[in-house]
């Protein structure tokens, strides 16, 4: 919950704060952005794979889907009609589900 809670936090304080405040500094800074966002799904992905555990696995895999909604807020694409907040709200709908198949595989592999 810590991860979703502080990856949800950083998306809003992306929209709210950074890009409003800061237009231009963001627009300079957007190619390091960009990279570190291509860079987080690669790692992120890659950890994921090799996770035994299945919550540590779906916290990997949720910081590698929000480098994709860093990555949209990065290039700047109709921002404020843009695919960061719709992508954000799906993530979210995505790790809860990926939480719930675990809550209910792991205690039927353990029976």
């Amino acid at each position: 919950m810590l991860a979703g809670v502080l990856l949800k936090m950083g998306t809003y304080g992306m929209i709210r704060f950074c890009l409003p405040l800061f237009p231009e500094a963001s627009r300079r800074a957007a190619g390091w952005v960009a990279a570190l966002a291509i860079i987080g799904i690669i790692y992120g992905a890659l950890v994921a794979m090799v996770q035994p555990n299945l919550k540590k696995l779906v916290a990997y895999s949720s910081v590698s889907h929000l480098g994709f909604v860093v990555l949209g807020f990065s290039r700047f694409i109709h921002f404020h009609a843009g695919r960061g907040v719709p992508d954000a709200g799906a993530r979210d709908f995505d790790g809860r589900a990926l939480s719930a198949c675990g809550h209910v595989i792991r205690p039927a592999a353990y029976v």
